[in-house]
């Protein structure tokens, strides 16, 4: 993985850790029970302190190591840590078709491999040709592979071992072959989408789960498009019998989305060739919406704002973008429509205009029918607040050269907005509010220099639309500290470690508490945030 990347997903933010349970969100203390603090924006009993993490290791790209999980729960309460860094071993191999002799096939290979909590899963992909592959992967991670043949007639993804049987693991340099399917095992689904009983829609991307009966085993085809007559086919793994087939715009872009859940095909031609029940969308024929991006407050038009639509249309969801010209009318983002104009499906929308984070005005939701009876229909767009204040150290000295981020939670469209603090603590967001009623909800996150052997800090904040004066205060820090070496007991700089808390969050999610890197010694001394009080 590339050492770049992996930064900024490590510097991202993220909305909480694994854990078994969740803990109540708190704004602040007063969410919580009596007992309890508001900690990294969730409520935790009076006296908690992170004891236990896990971490993650990704050394630099010119190291002869994979990013990798640590392997177990690291007890801080050890004091120095010691974090062994495994060098990879190779699986080589071909993928064979089941009796066709020793000759590879060609395609993708994909391992992906389980850390020790959901949400810490590594991946390594290499490319198979006529002379085979070879797979490096991180010993003792459990791992399952996933074989994509090149495009021929569309045949599917094989995992390997199969879900019924236990993952791969490997201790030491291999050598095994994959063996993939018998072309006339694999299963062959047909279909046809129409817009009524007769009416083919053509250029409709349409993509499939499968399971067994019992649904035990479940597997996936590669998407397709509906051809001229609406047809489609899919292929599948020995073993599938009940799809759900998921429809939605391709290179028709008037597609609506809509899924069928559980169908049965019925035999045609050989055993494994099904025809599955037609797909009917309903009325797909699209109308022109005239609609505008304009400030609510002076009506002057606002251009090149991204607008999603999001419709209740017939039998499914209507998903289309346009973007505002300068007159603050809407084109469509699609080539395949006519430009400078709106098309759409005939329905009951959500529309979200987001204007560019350079501009001064705010992300903005409306509920509409389309097309409106009273068109020209106008998007009202209110102009962002600010928030700003002072990023203070526990013992409430400034901070300078911190780095905050406010991200917008629960809208349909990505919204964040970052700045750095200055020397005296100093900082201002203008920002997409809320209203008093319904505030905004912000994530805010405080990356502090690394320099400055201060915490990451995590809380919430809800903003209305008189904007926000509001002081960030860190906890205190304490450090996990220690060195990363490698099985030969050699010390290895460079090595960026992330450390995550189980009991912070989700059991899927991580929350990142603290991240660092590995000196030319070897050694780390991380900072983690700690209650008052510890």
């Amino acid at each position: 993985m590339n050492r770049r990347l992996v930064l900024a997903l490590l510097a991202c933010s993220l909305a909480a850790c694994f854990g078994h349970r969740r803990a109540a969100e708190c704004y602040s203390t007063d969410d919580c029970d009596s007992d309890e603090v508001c900690f990294l924006a969730s409520c935790q009993r009076a006296g908690y302190a992170i004891t236990t993490v896990y971490a993650t290791l990704t050394p630099p790209n010119d190291s002869p190591y994979l990013p990798q999980p640590y392997p177990g729960a690291i007890d801080l309460s050890r004091g120095s840590q010691r974090l062994l860094l495994r060098a990879p071993v190779t699986m080589n191999g071909q993928v064979v078709r089941a009796g066709a002799g020793a000759i590879s096939m060609t395609g993708l290979l994909r391992a992906r491999g389980d850390g020790p909590l959901p949400g810490m899963e590594v991946t390594q992909q290499v490319s198979v040709d006529g002379a085979g592959f070879a797979l490096p992967l991180v010993p003792g991670t459990p791992y399952r592979l996933t074989f994509t043949p090149d495009g021929v007639a569309g045949e599917p993804p094989i995992d390997f071992p199969p879900a019924a049987e236990p993952e791969l693991v490997l201790g030491a340099d291999t050598t095994q072959n994959l063996t993939y399917p018998v072309a006339d095992t694999l299963v062959v689904v047909r279909g046809q989408v129409t817009s009524d009983e007769w009416t083919p829609v053509s250029g409709a991307q349409v993509s499939a789960i499968a399971t067994t009966l019992d649904g035990a085993t479940s597997m996936r085809a590669l998407s397709t498009s509906t051809d001229v007559a609406g047809e489609y086919r899919l292929v599948f793994a020995p073993g599938a019998e009940r799809f759900d087939i998921t429809v939605g715009s391709g290179t028709n872009p008037l597609v609506p989305e809509s899924t069928a859940v559980g169908l049965l095909g019925t035999p045609s031609g050989s055993g494994t060739d099904l025809t599955l029940p037609k797909i009917t969308l309903g009325d797909i024929t699209g109308v022109q919406a005239l609609t505008e991006v304009r400030d609510a407050s002076s009506l002057v038009a606002i251009a090149n704002a991204s607008v999603l639509f999001v419709g209740s249309v017939g039998l499914g969801r209507f998903v289309t973008t346009g973007t505002s010209l300068t007159t603050g009318a809407i084109e469509s983002d699609s080539a395949q429509l006519p430009t400078g104009v709106l098309t759409v499906l005939p329905g009951s929308y959500t529309i979200t205009v987001a204007p560019p984070k350079s501009q001064p005005y705010a992300l903005t939701t409306l509920d509409a029918e389309l097309p409106s009876a009273d068109e020209p229909l106008v998007l009202s767009v209110r102009r962002k607040v600010r928030v700003s204040g002072r990023v203070l150290r526990h013992e409430r000295t400034p901070l300078p050269q911190a780095r905050i981020t406010m991200t917008l939670r629960g809208s349909a469209v990505a919204r964040s907005f970052a700045t750095t603090s200055s020397e005296d603590g100093s900082y201002a967001l203008d920002v997409d509010p809320g209203t008093t009623d319904t505030p905004a909800s912000y994530e805010v996150v405080v990356e502090p220099d690394r320099a400055s052997g201060q915490p990451r800090h995590r809380e919430l904040l809800r903003v209305t639309d008189v904007g926000e004066s509001h002081d960030i205060e860190l906890f205190a820090p304490s450090f996990a500290y220690g060195r990363v070496v490698s099985a030969a007991s050699q010390v290895v700089p460079g090595v960026i470690i992330a450390f995550y808390s189980e009991e912070l969050g989700t059991p899927t999610e991580p929350l990142l508490v603290g991240l660092g890197e590995t000196n030319e010694l070897g050694e780390f001394a991380v900072p983690l945030p700690t209650p008052d009080g510890n």
